[in-house]
């Protein structure tokens, strides 16, 4: 399996920005993969933290690293794209790892089928504390177009897609405007072009950490979801994905005490799609599991 010579080659694409504490673990995960036909391609968003002394030090042949201006994430998994020799693209943040099989186990599932496209697995979480700081995301069975009009059914994010080079080439690449959801609609456009499958375990693990805020820039990160559900050429579809971005913002709002607000956020899910957004992801249940759970222990630690 590990012969170049029958084996395709797999291009690791890892985007950076200041994260010099971080990135040499995620490289690590790499050179410890089983799956050894494998180039690496570092694509540095301008970071000023000495990331460039610490991969310039590692002497890897199999490691290319490029400096580019600052223009976000994307900007940067778009220039390790043009960049990549490979038959398969494998996304990695620098702040997450692989797990050591991650790669052997993709490849050997896409040569499998030759409509192939994406594959993808399990993720785990971590922290400078634990090595199993959340409940997994377990690897999904199946995921559908639908799937990933509506959201984001894919777990582990960019860490975990691994796709053919040229069906990426054909989707086109990732939108650099976007800050959020951007995975969300490159993955809705590729899926276009053939078969996902996963692995049926845990193929990345990642990073809890002071950066990771997700909740930090609602209204622009609820923009960014709009405008990725506005490509959505479905309408059934398109409505449905808007009712549940409303509703990341209510459950978003409710988790932050914000009851009032998150009702509105909730009415208006309602309103834009009356009906079941998703099969896998009731609308009501977050907010009215919180409910009652506050609910049932205020009045057990009542006095009588």
């Amino acid at each position: 399996m590990n012969d170049p010579s029958l084996t395709p080659l797999v291009s690791v694409i890892i985007p950076t920005f200041n994260r010099a504490h971080m990135i040499g673990d995620a490289l690590e995960s790499v050179f410890r993969q089983t799956y050894k036909n494998i180039e690496i391609i570092v694509i540095d968003d301008g970071s000023i933290d000495g990331t460039q002394h610490l991969i310039e030090n590692l002497n890897a042949p199999c490691l290319r690293y490029i400096k580019q201006e600052n223009a976000g994430a994307s900007a940067a998994r778009n220039h390790g794209i043009a960049e990549s020799k490979g038959t398969y693209i494998s996304f990695l943040d620098s702040d997450d790892i692989y797990e050591n099989k991650c790669i052997e186990a993709k490849v050997a599932i896409a040569m499998a089928d030759e409509n192939c496209v994406l594959v993808g697995g399990g993720c785990s979480y971590f922290n400078k504390h634990s090595k199993n700081c959340a409940a997994d995301t377990p690897a999904r069975s199946s995921t559908t177009y639908e799937d990933l009009c509506i959201f984001t059914a894919f777990p582990g994010a960019t860490s975990n897609i691994f796709a053919k080079r040229a069906a990426v080439i054909a989707a086109g690449l990732f939108v650099i405007s976007l800050s959020d959801s951007e995975d969300r609609d490159f993955l809705r456009r590729l899926v276009k072009q053939g078969n996902i499958k996963s692995c049926n375990f845990n193929t990345v693990s990642m990073r809890i950490h002071s950066e990771f805020r997700p909740n930090r820039h609602k209204q622009k990160q609820h923009a960014d979801r709009e405008w990725v559900s506005a490509q959505i050429p479905e309408k059934k579809l398109r409505k449905k994905s808007r009712a549940w971005n409303a509703m990341v913002m209510a459950n978003l709002h409710w988790s932050e005490n914000q009851k009032l607000t998150a009702m509105a956020w909730w009415i208006k899910s309602f309103l834009i799609h009356p009906g079941s957004v998703h099969p896998e992801r009731p609308r009501a249940k977050p907010i009215l599991r919180d409910y009652l759970l506050r609910n049932i222990l205020s009045k057990q630690q009542s006095p009588v």
